[in-house]
Formats: C-alpha cells, structure tokens, sequence
C-alpha cells in the first residue's frame, strides 16, 4: 500500500524501474498516480511529450502550463518558479497537477489555492 493505494510490489521497492511506457500502458488511474509521483512529476512531464498551453509571469516568478494527453484523459500540471533564489543564483521549481478544466496559468494557481481565477490577486506574497 502507498497513501492507502494498494499498489504492485515493483513500484515501491524498485521505483527506478517506472517508464514512461509502464505508466502508461496502466489502466488503474490510482496506480497511474503513483507511478507519475514516484517517477517525479516535473521529469513526467519533460519525458512524456506533455505540451505548453499558458505561460506568464508572477510576482514571484515564471508560470508554465502543460497539458498530457493519453487513454485515461487529460492530466494538466502547473511548474512554479520558486522566488528565492538557490545559492548559486539559479532556479528552483515545483510541479503540481491542477483541474483538466484550467485554461491558463492564473486559472492553474487559483485553482491551488481553491479560489476563482477571478478572486485570486494577492497583493502581496511572502
């Protein structure tokens, strides 16, 4: 079991093993979601052929949408630039599913935060 998940042996104890191909040739949707987390999300979507939908710019940083398409559906993920700096001066970034409804990236990060798009306009953010 994983997250009350009852998931194959493989995918737990050697998840090195997890392909784009095994991913998606499982028809379980709660093993897909295993899968796709234990792979890591980010390099999901880099080596599945997801595609940019929306990308703009926060207060905080670089905002991309991306959309993968297969037998179960439409999964949409959001990638977040981190606004403190790493100590080289490079970025960090952090990847999040969102609603296969969203459109844009404001949508994605409302949708995070359980608001309207229309709502959502922090003023300030720390």
């Amino acid at each position: 079991m994983w997250h009350g998940v009852r998931t194959p042996k493989w995918i737990i104890e050697t998840p090195e093993q997890i392909t784009i191909e095994k991913i998606e040739a499982e028809n379980n949707a709660e093993i897909r979601r295993v899968m796709i987390t234990k792979y890591g999300m980010a390099r999901y979507l880099e080596e599945s052929g997801a595609i940019e939908i929306d990308r703009d710019r926060d207060t905080k940083g670089e905002r991309i949408l991306y959309s993968k398409k297969d037998k179960m559906g439409e999964i949409k993920m959001i990638k977040l630039e981190n606004s403190t700096p790493e100590l080289d001066g490079s970025s960090k970034y952090y990847t999040f599913r969102v609603h296969p409804d969203v459109k844009t990236c404001q949508e994605a990060v409302s949708y995070l935060y359980s608001r309207d798009a229309n709502q959502y306009k922090p003023q300030i953010e720390s």
